[in-house]
């Protein structure tokens, strides 16, 4: 028997409850084929959310752990906005919580034309979110 193995140890776990083809098509069909209606208890693996939902390794428990909540000033902050100047190169760094925020700020002081920056651009509800911020 061939067997395919996760490369880590899961540091966490959280029971799911499983559904059968008949039972999920019954429920998508109730929620009228709208995502945001099905209730998460109701899906097995969430391939709609930016969030992740995987288990976190034993570096990012512990990164939490030391993690640094100051307001002004966290360790953290200057962290990551040296590992940004490292790959990128950019001397400035705006970060945003979530993705939403980030496009608002971008487009209510849009950059120079010729101007370069990092960020998402793989989310399924970026352009309306984008389009909804111009407002």
């Amino acid at each position: 028997m061939k067997t395919i193995i996760e490369p880590h140890r899961v540091k966490m776990v959280e029971p799911i409850r499983l559904t059968d083809r008949a039972e999920r098509e019954r429920l998508i069909e109730k929620a009228h084929y709208n995502l945001f209606l099905l209730h998460a208890e109701d899906v097995i693996i969430d391939l709609l959310t930016d969030s992740g939902t995987s288990a976190m390794s034993s570096e990012a428990w512990g990164a939490m752990m030391r993690g640094d909540e100051s307001y002004a000033g966290a360790r953290s902050w200057f962290r990551f906005r040296d590992t940004v100047r490292d790959i990128f190169g950019f001397e400035q760094v705006i970060p945003t919580h979530q993705g939403r925020a980030a496009e608002r700020r971008a487009r209510r002081n849009p950059p120079e034309p010729q101007a370069e920056g990092a960020g998402r651009r793989l989310v399924v509800s970026r352009k309306s979110h984008s389009q909804a911020t111009v407002r």
